[in-house]
């Protein structure tokens, strides 16, 4: 049984033919098979040459056209120059003669300027004959000439519908490909997406990666013909080094495909690129969103790169409190130095605000103070002098609360002068001497 490999943009009307003929072939008891076995992606090049991927849909086509002993072989298309055979059998071989003969009929023997006739063949006796359209359906239980042309015409369509022509068919891109791309460019000049100046109702005048992952992909598959264009995008290219095959751009796209077809669906965002880059190839109007997979992938390793910081952030804090310990006896003045002086909180009651101070000293002891007034310049505190409160216990670790405290701040930093005239070195007209 043979397969073929259709263009999508064929298949609708392949079968309207199909579906036509197979009926035709059920009512005159005649064989006929049609199924579709599944789909590829095939490249190829268009008539502009330009480097096209589509969708193709692999069909079984089966069908023998027999009655009686007899089968249909081929067409034969008369002209001055030649006949011209379609052969609808392959195994069989059309005699030669029927290569320059006239269009007779060998079955009524009758001459009449016909355009095409048909061969048919015997199995029993091994016999041809070319027979005229009328006499056709002696041998086929019915199933008229034109109706033979249609269902012989059904196979040159299956053949010939692996090349689409024109505009209007649908091309799909590679996923990979375009992660790759977009990873690359993202790598040297960021992400950018379409910005949009509100006020004055436009786009700005800036590059998007959508934009640019376009033009370079054209660059490197023959969208571009040679020109000023094609020139000024390979400079652009080569003054980075861009390269969307080196291991960067192909760990990372892998990576990130990786990730996303993990990540939990959304109902958004998430959700649409994960159906996006599902695929092996996607089509074309997905390409934006495709494009924005690198960043969302880099979001997603800075999200994991600060949580990583804070829990070793947290662990190192635990650490601290874990070895923290109870300094002085309750009612005793203490003065000690202050590293990481902060307000922590404020409470509020009935009573006014109370604001909560932490810091360590230098063995890295907990000290707490509950003050009824904030402390400013607090990043200058260098050290607390006060009376010990109370020894406490809070999540495991040992704080000395304090109380009645007072501060030392280091000297403040003089802030830079700002550039600009100095009003003192001027001198006015009424400050001049006579």
């Amino acid at each position: 049984m043979n397969t073929y490999l259709i263009h999508e943009s064929n298949l609708e009307r392949l079968e309207k033919k199909i579906n036509s003929i197979k009926k035709k072939c059920i009512k005159n008891n005649l064989e006929f098979y049609y199924e579709k076995l599944g789909e590829q992606f095939k490249t190829w090049e268009d008539e502009d040459g330009y480097v096209r991927t589509g969708r193709f849909i692999e069909v079984a086509v089966h069908g023998e056209m027999k009655y009686n002993g007899w089968r249909f072989a081929a067409t034969v298309e008369h002209k001055e120059a030649g006949n011209i055979i379609r052969s609808y059998d392959e195994q069989l071989v059309v005699p030669e003669r029927y290569r320059t003969c006239g269009p007779t009929c060998e079955h009524c023997n009758k001459i009449r300027s016909r355009k095409d006739t048909y061969i048919v063949y015997n199995e029993e006796t091994q016999e041809f004959k070319q027979v005229g359209r009328s006499c056709m359906q002696e041998y086929t239980n019915g199933l008229d000439a034109e109706d033979v042309a249609r269902y012989i015409s059904l196979f040159d369509t299956v053949i010939e519908g692996h090349a689409p022509y024109g505009s209007s068919y649908r091309t799909y891109i590679n996923v990979e490909d375009v992660v790759r791309f977009a990873t690359e460019c993202v790598k040297h000049f960021g992400y950018e997406k379409a910005y949009y100046d509100e006020e004055a109702e436009s786009r700005l005048n800036k590059k998007t990666t959508r934009g640019r992952v376009s033009e370079y992909m054209g660059a490197r598959n023959g969208r571009y013909r040679e020109g000023k264009e094609l020139e000024r995008i390979r400079k652009e290219m080569d003054e980075v080094g861009f390269d969307e095959n080196s291991e960067y751009a192909i760990n990372t796209a892998k990576a990130a495909l990786e990730w996303i077809k993990c990540e939990p669906d959304d109902n958004g965002y998430i959700s649409n690129l994960k159906a996006a880059v599902s695929e092996e190839y996607a089509e074309t109007r997905d390409f934006g969103l495709i494009v924005s997979l690198p960043q969302a992938y880099n979001r997603h390793l800075g999200y994991v790169k600060e949580k990583s910081e804070k829990a070793e952030a947290f662990k190192a804090q635990l650490a601290i409190e874990a070895a923290s310990e109870y300094v002085g006896e309750i009612k005793e003045k203490l003065t000690v130095k202050a590293h990481d002086f902060k307000c922590v909180t404020t409470l509020y009651s009935q009573f006014g605000a109370t604001f909560l101070y932490k810091w360590l000293d230098e063995n890295n002891n907990i000290f707490v103070w509950y003050a009824s007034n904030p402390v400013d310049d607090e990043e200058l505190v260098i050290e607390v002098s006060g009376t010990v409160k109370e020894h406490f216990e809070y999540r495991g670790a040992k704080q000395t609360i304090m109380t009645r405290c007072k501060v030392v701040r280091a000297e403040k930093p003089e802030e830079p002068q700002a550039e600009g005239f100095n009003f003192d070195d001027i001198t006015f007209p009424w400050e001049q001497e006579a």
